[in-house]
């Protein structure tokens, strides 16, 4: 197995890293303004653009494979009084009662579908899922085959500032 998703498990650290980044978020919400329905989230993790357009009254399903992310996006969403339903299902194999006019993986989450297979399982989902005339959006980016693949190698990653105690915190990841 290729893929490393240890850094899911801790949803609250993930946060920490990547909830700074905004920029998808106010573009769906742009393409958002003019749905209506539900709006699904894949991989939606935390709810880093759940949330955003909850709050912004559109109605949401999030759906992770991970449960501790699913269990913080509830957290959250429960503290700000949110009404969003968190599936955890694999994206690749939804079973899911709804049809959506928007559709959505961002986060660069699209690139844990790492074979042929399973981009094309994830897609006929969307397909499944989307009603004609939908709209669907990938949020990606090029990274590199080590961010992606196991190797034994720990090596720095980045610096974020710890919101609780304002400590620098450098982060290494060791890919296994």
């Amino acid at each position: 197995m290729l893929t490393n998703l240890d850094e899911y498990n801790n949803p609250v650290l993930y946060d920490d890293e990547n909830e700074q980044y905004t920029e998808d978020v106010v573009f769906l919400l742009i393409e958002a303004a003019n749905k209506s329905g539900i709006i699904l989230d894949l991989a939606c993790g935390t709810g880093r653009a759940t949330i955003p357009l909850a709050e912004a009254g559109h109605s949401l399903i999030g759906v992770d494979i991970h449960s501790p992310m699913l269990q913080e996006a509830q957290k959250k969403a429960e503290a700000l009084k949110l009404s969003v339903k968190w599936v955890e299902q694999d994206c690749t194999k939804l079973d899911l009662k709804v049809k959506s006019d928007f559709i959505y993986i961002v986060g660069n989450s699209f690139h844990h579908f790492l074979t042929n297979d399973e981009q094309h399982s994830f897609s006929h989902c969307v397909y499944t899922y989307s009603n004609d005339g939908g709209t669907f959006i990938v949020g990606i980016r090029f990274p590199s085959i080590e961010e992606l693949t196991s190797t034994e190698a720990e090596e720095y990653w980045k610096s974020y500032q710890d919101s609780d105690t304002g400590f620098m915190t450098d982060v290494y990841r060791q890919l296994l």
